[in-house]
């Protein structure tokens, strides 16, 4: 009798000390994910810390919104004065937020996304480490996802990208969680996630598909997962119906219009692997990603479908490791092949590190999810010893590649500016010295005027475009010629969009004058109407 006490007392004893050193390792995991988090964040203050935080006509329509917003007169489009419909609202509306804070809002933008930047490194690690109880795996993929090239370049903008991947991983959590414990709670929680996603980025609508197919595969009756899946749906897209009905009582356009695609549904393919594996490998090293990419997948989908038949009729941890590769693999299929179809229908941006990015994070909690369950299918102490080195020694040589890049691509933003709009060539320009000592009453149009917001501060506009809505097109631009008593054109010698009127085209409709020139661009004046057009 005693001597069964004393067994079971030295048990309880080991459990004890087991757990408790489980504990501890993960306590070292959580220290590791906080020194990333602010390596993370530090990294791209840097980055922004001379010229500022990146910026493009995007970044600056977010602004302009956001400040539009905080005087009250609602979210209003840049360059034209007209409804903020291009974009959903959640971006601006959280740049205004931190406004009122009393920042600047161009350096609150910087802070913001380098934040963010921060919490999807965390939330990486965090659902790894909960996924998986190990904390080299989770320490490892939250070191890959600090070091990643197209994440840590999207971080220096004034974008919505950053955003909308937390808005995504945190989804991708609570719908695990959801899976997992079948609580109403965390259903509800990722609907929001992906409601909110949809507000920061039209394309988040990827989320919402994904949800509703991941809830409809699950093992319930179809009733349970019928029923979930319109809560799901109803929850996540409602925020979305609104604006975009909001958009069209408003503007007669549900987001903006688009014009016709310019890249063929084969040129989008190539264009998107190219895109994805230069983020992994080298160019001269380019076939490698695609075999180790099919090598990924078909590694995933055969560990899916063996955990798949060892949980049928479980609801452990079996059929939760089932879905944690699943959640991201699917997500990953679901937006590139959306993102492919929607850039061969209409025209936007090309297929590139931006607008592929979202699929990042889901790619590396994919890799690393999986490469769990490999080892976890070593029975061998010294197999699993072997697979754990081979994976440390591999990871350790692919990392010199994203660490080597990101750190010229850190030193370069430091020294002449992080990108675009966010130059030393902007801050030297002539041209927009010039236009900081204009008054403020005169009206200033330009063929980068986005350019001229962001550095002096003075409300401009886009000369009109040649086609498409008529509250961008020349009658407009006319009624405000008529009703400015002065009107200046800032015209930069670069390269611009060829959508919008030219100064030689200008001339044909009216009198234009030149009022200084500059070896970055001219100052014009418009002087009146042609006497053909004033009719």
């Amino acid at each position: 009798m005693a001597e069964g006490k004393i067994k079971k007392n030295t048990k309880q004893k080991v459990s004890d000390s087991i757990r408790n050193r489980n504990i501890g390792f993960k306590y070292i995991a959580v220290s590791f994910f906080i020194l990333f988090s602010v390596s993370g964040f530090l990294l791209i203050l840097y980055s922004t810390s001379k010229y500022g935080p990146a910026s493009t006509h995007d970044s600056v329509a977010y602004m302009y919104a956001a400040e539009s917003l905080l005087k009250g007169k609602g979210l209003v489009y840049f360059g034209y004065d007209t409804p903020y419909v291009q974009w959903p609202p959640l971006y601006p509306v959280l740049l205004s937020g931190i406004s009122l804070l009393g920042h600047n809002l161009l350096i609150a933008a910087g802070y913001l996304n380098g934040f963010i930047f921060a919490l999807i490194i965390f939330f990486s690690g965090y659902w790894l480490l909960k996924g998986t109880g190990n904390c080299i795996i989770s320490i490892t993929g939250s070191i890959a996802v600090l070091a990643s090239i197209p994440l840590t370049y999207v971080s220096k903008f004034i974008w919505s990208e950053p955003l909308f991947i937390l808005l995504l991983l945190l989804f991708m959590i609570s719908l695990d969680n959801y899976i997992y414990k079948s609580s109403l709670r965390f259903l509800i929680e990722g609907a929001l996630f992906a409601a909110l996603a949809c507000l920061t980025r039209y394309i988040g609508i990827t989320i919402i598909i994904t949800g509703c197919i991941l809830l409809l595969i699950q093992q319930k009756k179809f009733i349970n997962r019928f029923v979930e899946t319109v809560i799901f749906g109803f929850i996540s897209s409602t925020p979305a119906v609104l604006w975009i009905t909001r958009n069209y009582l408003l503007f007669n356009t549900l987001t903006g219009g688009r014009p016709p695609a310019q890249n063929t549904f084969d040129e989008n393919i190539t264009i998107t692997f190219k895109t994805l594996a230069s983020w992994f490998a080298p160019d001269y090293s380019e076939s490698i990603f695609y075999v180790m990419l099919a090598l990924l997948v078909s590694i995933s989908v055969i560990t899916i479908i063996k955990n798949f038949y060892e949980s049928v009729g479980q609801a452990g941890q079996n059929k939760n490791r089932v879905y944690r590769i699943i959640i991201p693999l699917v997500f990953s299929f679901v937006y590139v092949g959306y993102l492919i179809i929607s850039a061969s229908a209409v025209a936007f941006d090309s297929i590139n590190s931006r607008l592929l990015v979202p699929v990042y994070v889901p790619l590396i909690m994919t890799i690393f999810f999986t490469l769990n369950d490999i080892i976890a299918l070593q029975n061998g102490k010294i197999r699993n010893i072997v697979i754990k080195c081979l994976f440390i020694v591999f990871y350790s040589i692919w990392l010199l590649y994203p660490i080597s890049e990101i750190t010229v691509s850190t030193r370069y933003s430091h020294e002449k500016g992080a990108g675009i709009l966010a130059s030393e060539w902007w801050i030297n320009s002539g041209l927009m010295d010039y236009i900081r000592k204009l008054p403020g009453e005169n009206r200033v149009y330009s063929n980068f005027p986005d350019a001229v917001y962001i550095h002096t501060g003075k409300k401009a506009g886009y000369t009109p475009k040649k086609e498409g809505l008529a509250p961008y097109g020349l009658d407009k631009f006319k009624k405000s010629v008529e009703n400015s008593d002065c009107i200046y054109i800032a015209w930069f010698n670069m390269d611009t969009i060829n959508n919008i009127y030219c100064i030689d085209e200008l001339k044909d409709y009216f009198t234009i004058q030149v009022v200084e020139k500059f070896p970055d661009g001219v100052i014009y004046k418009i002087t009146g109407l042609r006497g053909f057009y004033n009719e």
